[in-house]
């Protein structure tokens, strides 16, 4: 992957992030916030071997790109997906470099 710009303080819900515009409703929003922070919190109890984890991820993915995340931040628009990294789920985006939220669920 290519380089990746300095995290901005963690972000609570998607609707926080201000390089992700959605395409979908509030109901589909809160159930993607969910499954993040469900993921956090499996996380911060089992550590990052927990075989849940990757499952609830690519759902929360689909759902994500069902509802068209994108990162408008450069030209042109870039698809926007969660990736674990360590103990923590990370927004991110393919721009070079990456924008970059750290999830911190609610």
């Amino acid at each position: 992957m290519g380089e990746t710009e300095a995290m901005p303080e963690p972000a609570s819900s998607l609707a926080d992030v201000p390089f992700l515009r959605l395409s979908t409703d509030r109901a589909t929003i809160n159930e993607i916030d969910a499954l993040i922070a469900f993921t956090v919190k499996q996380l911060g109890r089992a550590g990052f071997a927990d075989p849940e984890v990757e499952p609830i991820l690519a759902r929360a993915n689909a759902m994500l790109t069902a509802a068209a995340g994108r990162c408008d931040e450069d030209l042109p628009p870039s698809d926007a997906y969660l990736v674990r990294r360590g103990g923590q789920v990370i927004l991110r985006c393919y721009h070079n470099p990456a924008h970059e939220m750290v999830m911190q669920g609610r």
